[in-house]
């Protein structure tokens, strides 16, 4: 899944009406602030239980779960994990901090700390994990406990329609976390095999090693999705809205 396809997906949930201050949850940090990195997590942070809600007068919607339409993984061609109609919970639990925002070199770094983040959907598995042969498709869960997310990229400042708008260039999400769980029901085509069962017990006891596995392709998908989701929120809040 390809950026620009996220934020078409996305953007008619979260567009709103530019008429409604965002000042209204949001405190507006100025940017030539000493302590910007500081404001922005202040800031966030204390309204982050207003941002994950539904607002109807700027046509938001909740945020909690967060509808992902797919996401495709490919692990050196060994194996390939597809996930349809998705929901990400757990955005009632986040908090960030370590805030690096640079206006000079137009990069930004970011930990996003969750509870727990579950992405839950339909899933169709075929290939090698743990040099163990899999495939099967049915309902999947992965949750992640106490998720780090490292979320660093570039932007660029686009003007339209007299205004200026943040606009993302390059999104990364490496991450670390104190527990994963990876669920596929109905593995091996045979939700009462024994096969299937012996799979997901070897997947419970091994998951440090199946994070390890589909880290790196797990990181690149969901960096899609948070920069999909601020990308799509930058088109619609003007620079001037978010900073002074």
């Amino acid at each position: 899944m390809h950026l620009y396809q996220f934020v078409v997906s996305i953007s008619a949930i979260i567009s709103f009406a530019s008429t409604v201050p965002l000042q209204s949850y949001f405190k507006q940090c100025k940017r030539n602030d000493p302590d910007l990195n500081q404001c922005i997590e202040d800031s966030f942070n204390s309204a982050s239980s207003e941002f994950i809600k539904a607002d109807s007068r700027r046509h938001l919607a909740s945020l909690s779960p967060l509808y992902v339409p797919c996401m495709y993984i490919d692990v050196h061609g060994n194996l390939q994990i597809n996930m349809t109609e998705n929901y990400l919970t757990g955005f009632d639990t986040v908090h960030i901090n370590r805030v690096n925002w640079d206006w000079n070199k137009k990069i930004f770094d970011v930990h996003v700390m969750f509870d727990y983040t579950t992405f839950a959907g339909n899933y169709d598995i075929h290939g090698q994990l743990m040099i163990l042969p899999i495939y099967g498709n049915g309902k999947a869960n992965i949750t992640f406990v106490k998720p780090d997310y490292h979320f660093t990229g570039t932007y660029a400042i686009k003007a339209r329609s007299n205004k200026e708008y943040i606009n993302l260039q390059k999104c990364t999400l490496p991450y670390t976390l104190d527990r994963a769980f990876f669920k596929f029901e109905n593995l091996y085509n045979n939700s009462e095999s024994s096969l299937g069962k012996q799979m997901s017990k070897i997947l419970d006891e091994n998951w440090k090693e199946v994070n390890a596995e589909l880290k790196a392709n797990i990181g690149d998908g969901l960096a899609e999705v948070f920069c999909g989701f601020f990308q799509a929120y930058f088109e619609k809040v003007s620079l001037n809205e978010l900073f002074a």
